[in-house]
């Protein structure tokens, strides 16, 4: 199958992010003001330097706007990724994209979504749908309400989505084909120590999806 737009996401450490620079056309840094295991000012910067080829994206979660700004700023960050309720009313011109992230929960309101990603189609570089928190997999996705009902699938293909979810080789293509995302979200994990890490089951995926 022809390969599909990643994007790392939660990267912490070096050794990840040039283990996805290789492919990945996003690579997201946690910074939410909020997060206790968001990198530091000095950390993200220094990360971020080792790094090229790849639109670097600063993920502020809930962050109010004059923290968004000053980090995009201090690290010349153009890409940004914010929750879905973030209000982005005065946001510095020095960001020119921005990803929103979309928690799709079995109780998600459909005509509320649906308005929602309606509204903003046109200043969203993508939507990055997080099915993460139910405790949803590949595997038992089908089960999950939003596809059940065909919304899940009407919204792949009406906008630009980048779906996350837990992934694994067995049950990844078949989801895809179905949903047919613009792009997929792949998580960054803690090194073993410094510099030591494993990408075997990374490695099929990426294998997988043709890179």
């Amino acid at each position: 199958m022809p390969a599909i737009a990643i994007k790392a996401t939660h990267i912490n450490n070096l050794t990840d992010a040039r283990y996805f620079a290789v492919f990945a056309e996003w690579i997201g840094f946690k910074l939410a003001n909020d997060d206790p295991q968001a990198l530091s000012l000095t950390n993200a910067r220094e990360l971020m330097g080792w790094v090229s080829g790849v639109r670097l994206v600063g993920e502020f979660g809930h962050s109010p706007i004059a923290y968004i700004n000053a980090l995009a700023e201090a690290l010349q960050l153009d890409t940004i990724e914010v929750a879905q309720s973030t209000d982005l009313t005065g946001l510095s011109p020095i960001v020119s994209s921005v990803l929103r992230r979309v928690e799709l929960l079995p109780d998600t309101e459909v005509d509320a979504l649906a308005l929602y990603l309606a509204l903003h189609q046109h200043t969203s570089a993508a939507f990055v749908f997080d099915l993460s928190q139910g405790d949803y997999t590949a595997a038992s996705l089908p089960r999950h309400p939003l596809w059940k009902s065909g919304a899940l699938q009407q919204w792949c293909s009406q906008y630009r989505v980048i779906l996350q979810l837990p992934f694994d080789a067995a049950t990844m293509l078949p989801v895809i084909e179905v949903l047919q995302p613009f792009g997929i979200a792949l998580t960054g994990s803690d090194e073993q120590q410094t510099g030591l890490k494993t990408f075997d089951e990374l490695n099929e995926l990426i294998e997988l999806l043709g890179y």
